[in-house]
């Protein structure tokens, strides 16, 4: 800091790098979520993606969170009929 110097440029590089992965993951399984989750719950949803053996982007269950998560990195401007019978399931 003293120096000048820019502290945090990695975390911002990565950060850019995440948020890709995290959008070809989304693209990735939106079919197969959108098949399981018309009408349903997030937690319904989640129940069903990990009965199916599906894991996130990590490798970890989908929980109600993740789900929501996921549904508005598909339609980020809330246009998406799942995203909306989702969200008053729930």
């Amino acid at each position: 800091k003293k120096r000048g110097r820019k502290l945090g440029a990695n975390g911002a590089k990565l950060a850019v790098v995440n948020r890709r992965l995290a959008d070809e993951f989304a693209v990735s399984v939106s079919y197969t979520v959108r098949e399981i989750g018309i009408g349903k719950s997030y937690s319904e949803i989640a129940r069903q993606l990990n009965e199916n053996g599906i894991q996130t982007r990590n490798g970890s269950r989908f929980y109600p969170q993740t789900v929501k998560n996921l549904l508005l990195r598909i339609a980020v401007d809330g246009s998406n009929e799942l995203t909306r019978s989702a969200t008053k399931a729930a």
